[in-house]
């Protein structure tokens, strides 16, 4: 196992993502706005 996508929030309004193959950045993109549906983002 291995890690492909870390996404989070380092300020209010501030977010990191690290992202590495077999995604792309519009994959790592898509699935980062995604969460913003729940929890991490909405507090």
């Amino acid at each position: 196992d291995y890690v492909v996508m870390q996404f989070g929030r380092v300020a209010e309004d501030v977010f990191t993502m690290d992202y590495r193959f077999p995604l792309c950045a519009l994959q790592a993109f898509a699935i980062a706005l995604s969460s913003f549906d729940s929890k991490i983002a909405c507090e």
